[in-house]
């Protein structure tokens, strides 16, 4: 009695080579687990491609990234509300915030001195 193949319903993925540009599949499974972990495939030529970081790098690098972004974001912010309570601060003692001189009466100074401001 002949064996008979027994047919298996695999996810193939599509690939090119950046060698010699052949289209092959592989499978998805198999792929999937390249990325996860770096590693490469081969073409039917020989040809050589690889992941050069595995998923789990790549993530953690995204990570490190949108953590230095808010710590950026997070001292621009700091810095800003600093400039402004030194501004209300200085503005309370009656000195002007446009031309930096002391006044008694501030906001008829910026009224009549730096008109379409706001005191």
């Amino acid at each position: 009695m002949a064996a008979l193949p027994i047919p298996i319903p695999q996810v193939m993925e599509q690939h090119e080579c950046p060698e010699c540009g052949i289209v092959y599949f592989v499978p998805k499974r198999t792929c999937d687990e390249r990325r996860r972990v770096g590693g490469s495939i081969t073409c039917p030529n020989g040809h050589v491609g690889t992941w050069k970081e595995s998923e789990t790098e790549r993530l953690h690098k995204a990570l490190e990234s949108a953590r230095a972004d808010q710590n950026w974001w997070k001292a621009r912010a700091d810095a800003r509300d600093k400039e402004l309570v030194r501004l209300k601060k200085r503005v309370g003692n009656g000195i002007c915030p446009y031309c930096k001189r002391s006044f008694t009466a501030l906001a008829r100074h910026i009224h009549d001195k730096h008109p379409g401001r706001t005191a």
